[in-house]
């Protein structure tokens, strides 16, 4: 049975594995945890051992940062998502994004790895799923001044796939292929009440851009497709060139290759004996003058 002596101390005492009370109730508190999620149980001396390896700093704060995470996916099962903190979420994959509706106009921070150089973002409403065609949207993205696409070409990427793609050099094949899409609704190519898509063309300077829109269906809207936001992120810097540094720059010992035939011709040594190459690993070959070619024929030398 759990004991109560210390108990007092609880909410100032810090964590000591050799405190029976505090060791006892931390195995307890672990129990029931791995019971619920079918964990197998361990004994005191265990959690003992393995609690006295861990920081509490680094527990405490994974703890804090998963209840934050609780809160927002609340907020995104409910679709309550004017209420989302400004996240970013990306898969390893690049296939899946999501930005959260509130980081819509934020620009990324220059120091920040998570959301520096980030593509830009556009929030488009559709009044109904089931009657907005991909051809509507297209033309409604393509044909927006506030996308500032050129129109040229673009690809549209949803689910991991390319869903549409354009090409002014596309030949009448390819613009039948693509074109069998453009009649269908949101709704027949899969599209949810929120889904989220991947825009790629060139902005008016002719360069490459993505921009992630977020779809959402709402029938409030007065037409059949709004604009809710959209931020468009400047391009990246591009790299400079780095200056060559002594390690890049070649070594005296680097021999330059001249177009000069004037090295002299190669002339087979007559004079020498013809060995077989070593066939043990480890055996130390035989000197330059007394090696031979695999076929056979002698070592060559420059006179």
């Amino acid at each position: 049975m759990l004991r109560t002596d210390n108990f007092e101390a609880f909410g100032s005492l810090e964590f000591d594995k050799d405190i029976d009370g505090a060791v006892e109730f931390v195995t307890a508190a672990t129990n029931l945890r791995a019971q619920n999620f079918s964990i197998p149980l361990e004994s005191l001396f265990k959690i003992k051992e393995v609690a006295g390896k861990i920081v509490p700093a680094i527990s405490s704060s994974n703890a804090m940062a998963a209840s934050l995470q609780v809160f927002e996916a609340i907020k995104l099962l409910t679709e309550d998502y004017k209420s989302l903190r400004g996240i970013v979420y990306q898969r390893t994959n690049d296939t899946v994004r999501l930005n959260s509706y509130a980081r819509v106009n934020d620009m990324p921070k220059t120091d920040c790895a998570s959301c520096s150089h980030d593509e830009s973002i556009a929030v488009v409403k559709a009044k109904s799923l089931s009657s907005v065609t991909l051809s509507e949207l297209t033309k409604f993205m393509m044909e927006g001044k506030q996308f500032g696409l050129s129109g040229s070409s673009y690809m549209i990427e949803f689910k991991g796939m390319i869903l549409f793609e354009f090409d002014e050099e596309q030949d009448d094949d390819e613009k039948e292929l693509e074109g069998k899409k453009l009649p269908k609704t949101l709704l027949e190519l899969g599209f949810e009440k929120y889904s989220n898509l991947s825009l790629f063309g060139a902005n008016l300077n002719e360069e490459d851009i993505r921009i992630t829109v977020e779809l959402l269906e709402d029938p409030s809207i007065p037409t059949d497709l709004v604009l809710e936001k959209i931020r468009i992120a400047p391009p990246a810097p591009k790299k400079k060139e780095e200056a060559p540094t002594e390690a890049t720059k070649p070594s005296s010992s680097e021999v330059e290759v001249s177009d000069d035939d004037s090295l002299g011709e190669i002339q087979p040594y007559d004079d020498e004996k013809t060995t077989t190459p070593a066939k043990l690993l480890g055996k130390r070959s035989p000197p330059l003058s007394e090696q031979a070619c695999w076929d056979g024929t002698k070592v060559a030398k420059i006179e």
